[in-house]
């Protein structure tokens, strides 16, 4: 499992169960790797968006091409509640760093 990409263990975490998921929320929440999210529903839906954030920032791209494009090749742009979607988990995810004391400053 160690060698698992956050996408692939977004894959297998939603594959499982609801009783098997909820025991593995309430596991990373205790650890505090929920990223701030406090309800399994809302960490549900952004996970899938988290492993893209965390794609682009180790591979050195423009969060803003991430916000704006769904296909960078095709040059195809997201809809505009899309793009809020996805600026309102990056400034979630650069606000709980910055709290955990994991972000920049």
């Amino acid at each position: 499992m160690d060698r698992l990409s956050l996408s692939d263990l977004s894959t297998v975490y939603r594959a499982c169960g609801d009783e098997l998921s909820n025991k593995i929320f309430t596991e990373l929440s205790s650890r505090g790797f929920t990223f701030g999210y406090t309800k399994k529903h809302d960490f549900d839906s952004v996970l899938s968006i988290i492993a893209q954030v965390r794609n682009c920032v180790m591979h050195e791209n423009s969060l803003t091409i991430l916000i704006r494009y769904s296909n960078v090749k095709d040059k195809k742009l997201r809809l505009q509640t899309n793009r809020k979607r996805y600026s309102n988990v990056i400034k979630k995810l650069y606000s709980y760093g910055l709290e955990t004391g994991r972000a920049p400053a």
